[in-house]
C-alpha cells in the first residue's frame, strides 16, 4: 500500500460479493471499513422483501417465519432462541429474501 495514497485504497469493485477479506493484509495504522445494510418492506398481508448485504436475524412479533428466494415457493423457518430467525450468506439469493410472518 502507498503511504502517500490520499483517499480509500481500494474501490468497490476490489471485493465483489463473495468475496473474502483477510484480516493479516493490513498493516499498522491501515483502516478499513466494511459498510453493511439490511432492510425490509412490506409487500402484503404478513409478507416482506428483505434485502440484505450481510447475515442478519429478525423477529416479527413472535410469529413462527417462512421464507421464500422467488416469493413463490415457501418453507418453513427454524426459529432461534426468543422467535429469532436467522439468516446467513447461503439463504439470500443474490441478496434478496422474501420473509411470511405466520401466526399460529
Amino acid at each position: 500500500m502507498d503511504a502517500n495514497l490520499k483517499g480509500p485504497a481500494f474501490g468497490k469493485d476490489d471485493f465483489p460479493n463473495g468475496s473474502g477479506l483477510r484480516v493479516w493484509e493490513f498493516g499498522v495504522g491501515d483502516a478499513v471499513g466494511l459498510p453493511t445494510g439490511t432492510s425490509l418492506r412490506r409487500v402484503g398481508d404478513g409478507r416482506y422483501e428483505v434485502t440484505a448485504e450481510s447475515p442478519f436475524r429478525i423477529r416479527l412479533g413472535g410469529a413462527k417465519l417462512r421464507a421464500s428466494v422467488d416469493g413463490q415457493v415457501w418453507r418453513d423457518w427454524p426459529m432461534q432462541a426468543d422467535n429469532w430467525a436467522q439468516f446467513q450468506d447461503a439463504e439470500l439469493a443474490g441478496g434478496r429474501l422474501f420473509i411470511e410472518a405466520v401466526k399460529e
